[in-house]
């Protein structure tokens, strides 16, 4: 939890869920076996080149046409040495 500060944890339910808002997925997201991940209405993930999810339980989504969940992967190109990296949008799942 501690590497994803958005994440909240319910032991009892055996859930995780995510904080409404955009966030930054940095590594791998990964589940404990069993858990459940919920995702609110309106919540952007932008996962890079290295995250993702794995998740050995139910993934919750909970989107809806005014407020979808967006995940998006961010590619950190770097056009050459003398230029700072850039961050370009490669792909949207809805």
């Amino acid at each position: 939890l501690a590497k994803h500060p958005f994440l909240t944890l319910n032991q009892k339910d055996r859930s995780l869920h995510i904080k409404k808002g955009k966030w930054s997925v940095k590594g791998l997201l990964v589940l404990p076996v069993g858990f459940s991940l919920n995702i609110p209405a309106g919540t952007t993930l932008e996962f890079e080149s290295k995250g993702g999810i794995i998740a050995r339980g139910s993934l919750v989504f909970k989107g809806t046409e005014n407020a979808p969940i967006l995940l998006n992967v961010l590619v950190l190109m770097l056009l050459s040495k003398l230029e700072e990296p850039r961050l370009r949008l490669i792909q949207n799942f809805y």
